[in-house]
């Protein structure tokens, strides 16, 4: 195997668990009509309001799994 396979198959992997990643977060949100953050209506094809209300509701749950709390589909507002 030469540094070209070795750098097919890092990027394979990298791919596979993005995608992974982001079918987990797709499954864990459903869209509601509201934003999953601040409760604002939205589109129903959305789970948040805009990438602000998205980015602080990620960082509540990286908060969460670092200090051990379990993580709800709902945030701590």
């Amino acid at each position: 195997m030469d540094i070209f396979d070795e750098a097919t198959l890092r990027e394979e992997f990298h791919r596979d668990v993005s995608l992974r990643n982001a079918r987990a977060q797709q499954d864990r949100l459903k869209p509601t009509g509201k934003c999953h953050w601040c409760d604002e209506p939205v589109d129903t094809a959305r789970p948040f309001c805009d990438v602000d209300c998205r980015d602080d509701y990620e960082q509540d749950l990286k908060r969460q799994k670092i200090k051990g709390r379990p993580v709800n589909d709902e945030p701590d507002v």
